[in-house]
């Protein structure tokens, strides 16, 4: 059997549905499609995913849909593809255990990074598997009106997309080439052979040779035919005599008559019978192009724009650092202000970040930041970042967002325990844990205790940790003396204005600049106060105590 040609983990790995799209490939053949359910059966929903991580403990809270919605799109030539979106989150979610084949999914971007030639082969073939899924998706006009037609033509694209895949990737120096290698043992099959026959048979039955007289005007004086040839030399040819018989033994024995459409009808059903394998893997191969070339345009958009994009370090032990880290969310959102990179570096490669300053001063952005650097870098793709170096993990556990219930029985406190526990139970060692504003949905006391407590247990598992907290006084008290070991402090640099920078410093923040950003969004008593003296309903109010009497 021909091998299934693997760029994301190298190992022959079906990614699709098999069962369910080989069903859909037949079904389209036939000039019936499925797009929904063809999509579907292509990002293979229905597989079990082979990856220590599960998307339930990170994906929604890094606002991964987003970033594959925002900024992993796929243009050629000024064509912007319907990428399968469902397939790319998918990838993106599941970063591969073995370091290996992170490597090489490093070094396939690496090379289209530096050879435009097979770049512009990549983006020509993905083109073709586009054109000849669509045509499997959405079988249109073409089927409805010539079937035979329709059939050919999709066994055309197949073969065109075979024979390129063969002569571009032969010279690639990353696991591109593999492409070429699939091809060639496709193109050796007798399978393939009766293909390239049928397909010469129908473009070219036959010679007719004329002479052609012009007239006056280029009008046509004089047309005569010479001779007519057919193709004998294909190995559909049947000389007139046999052609003849078929049609009588047609006639007697079935009552019908076996026309020239007929012989190609049967012709093109067993061909497909016979390929439908080499189809299937092939059609199976847009979702890995895909998601090189979003990847790669990815970067040279961001570097239109003065941002870096890295490939990342992994090792096991040691430090993280990101230089000139930056939110890629930021980058298609539909705010003014220009992305500001910053850059954090641990000098231990488990250890627990506590991070504090002023609302809105970036500590959110600077988390989702970090957590997006981790699963893209582990996947093997492009990191956020200048220059990138991580510690290979098998879990991310992230909590940025609060998801209301209406029906929830517990309160905030309650909802955030219970976020904790289950964060530890499912966790796998070693892991990244990145948290938003713990313990905020209580007092500081109550929440120092439930805090200390999640500070001992991430030590008993010694995760790479970012903690954000507004409790200043509580951050101080562990900055003196801290209760475990390899704990670090971040703040929000401020500037002369009492205003973010977006950066970074060592140590614990002075104030949360409550009353500065209430103060700047006009959130003042005096301003409130006249705006509700100036009411027309001012009049009817009771005055308050502090001005009574």
């Amino acid at each position: 059997m021909i091998p299934v040609p693997d760029l994301l983990t190298f190992d022959s790995t079906f990614h699709a549905d098999q069962s369910q799209l080989e069903e859909l490939l037949g079904l389209a053949f036939t000039g019936r499609g499925e797009p929904v359910a063809f999509d579907t059966a292509l990002a293979g929903e229905n597989r079990p995913r082979q990856s220590d991580f599960d998307p339930e403990h990170f994906s929604a809270d890094l606002f991964l849909p987003d970033l594959v919605e925002r900024t992993l799109t796929a243009t050629v030539d000024g064509t912007v593809f319907a990428t399968n979106q469902a397939f790319l989150l998918r990838v993106l979610e599941s970063p591969p255990p073995e370091l290996d084949v992170v490597r090489r999914r490093q070094a396939i971007l690496r090379e289209l990074a530096t050879d435009a030639e097979i770049y512009r082969s990549v983006e020509a073939l993905y083109v073709r598997l586009w054109n000849l899924v669509q045509m499997f998706r959405v079988p249109g006009r073409m089927a409805r009106l010539d079937i035979d037609l329709f059939r050919i033509e999709l066994m055309r694209l197949f073969k065109e997309s075979v024979d390129a895949m063969v002569v571009d990737f032969e010279g690639a120096r990353s696991d591109l080439r593999t492409l070429s290698r699939v091809a060639l043992e496709i193109q050796t099959t007798e399978e393939y052979r009766t293909l390239d026959a049928l397909l010469d048979w129908e473009g070219h039955r036959g010679t007719v040779r004329v002479d052609l007289r012009m007239g006056a005007g280029g009008r046509v004086a004089d047309l005569r035919v010479r001779e007519i040839a057919p193709n004998q030399d294909n190995r559909f040819f049947d000389k007139p005599v046999s052609r003849w018989l078929q049609k009588v033994k047609a006639i007697l024995w079935w009552g019908f008559r076996l026309t020239d459409e007929g012989i190609v009808a049967r012709l093109t059903q067993s061909v497909y019978d016979q390929m439908s394998w080499s189809i299937l893997s092939i059609v199976q191969l847009l979702g890995h192009l895909e998601i090189y070339l979003a990847m790669h345009q990815w970067r040279e958009r961001s570097e239109a724009e003065g941002l870096a994009l890295s490939l990342a370090e992994l090792s096991e032990d040691g430090a993280l650092r990101l230089k000139d880290l930056f939110n890629p969310l930021l980058q298609s959102s539909e705010s003014a202000d220009p992305v500001v990179p910053c850059t954090i570096g641990e000098e231990n490669a488990r250890s627990v970040t506590l991070l504090t300053g002023p609302n809105s001063g970036g500590k959110t952005r600077l988390l989702q930041s970090i957590g997006l650097a981790q699963i893209l870098g582990q996947g093997g793709f492009y990191v956020p970042a200048r220059s990138a170096r991580l510690v290979q993990v098998r879990g991310l556990y992230v909590s940025l967002i609060e998801n209301e219930a209406i029906d929830h029985a517990e309160g905030r406190l309650g909802r955030e325990l219970e976020r904790i526990r289950s964060m530890f139970d499912a966790m796998r060692v070693p892991s990244m844990v990145i948290l938003d504003e713990l313990c905020s949905g209580t007092n500081p006391s109550e929440g120092a205790e439930v805090f200390s407590l999640v500070l001992r247990l991430l030590e008993r598992v010694r995760p790479t940790a970012y903690i954000t907290t507004h409790f200043l006084d509580y951050a101080r008290r562990l900055a003196d003396r801290p209760p475990i070991h390899h704990l670090h402090f971040l703040q929000v640099e401020i500037d002369r204005h009492q205003r973010s920078t977006y950066q970074f410093l060592p140590g614990v923040a002075d104030t949360s600049l409550a009353a500065v950003m209430a103060e700047r969004m006009g959130v003042t008593f005096d301003r409130i106060a006249d705006a509700l003296d100036r009411h027309p309903d001012a009049t009817s109010r009771p005055r308050p105590l502090a001005e009574a009497g």
